[in-house]
């Protein structure tokens, strides 16, 4: 079964029937029901990885579409971490004590602007986590 790909060295899609290809989600691309998996950049056989090789793509790495008013929440964030030392660039939540846990708990919990993808990451990332703290940051 063919699927699609995106060739990162010409910028062009192009049909791919690779039965070991695996998705950025990582199932395989000839089972399952990948239309709303992003489209990956993958060199064509045209333009082989020799001429551009790829880096590895990190496993949990997350596609990130930022909002049109983007550029207003970070200087709001910005303003804010000012005062807290850190802040939500989604909502400008300012934390009192910054981790990578409270940042999950916030995102996961009580963020009001963070997108539902970015809300299961973070529910996610939390079972990981679980109740040891990484990383404390003042």
């Amino acid at each position: 079964m063919a699927h699609e790909h995106y060739c990162d060295v010409a910028g062009h899609r192009w049909a791919c029937d690779s039965d070991e290809c695996l998705c950025i989600c990582d199932g395989r691309m000839n089972a399952g029901d990948h239309t709303r998996c992003p489209i990956e950049l993958r060199a064509c056989p045209e333009h082989p990885y020799d001429l551009a090789p790829m880096q590895p793509i990190d496993s949990d790495a997350v596609r990130i579409d930022f909002p049109d008013d983007f550029e207003e929440k970070v200087a709001r964030a910005v303003e804010q971490a000012g005062v807290s030392g850190a802040a939500c660039l989604w909502c400008k939540y300012g934390y009192p004590k910054f981790s990578l846990k409270a940042q999950h708990e916030h995102l996961a919990n009580e963020c009001p602007d963070v997108p539902e993808e970015g809300r299961e990451q973070s529910r996610k990332r939390l079972l990981e986590i679980g109740n040891e703290d990484e990383g404390l940051h003042d």
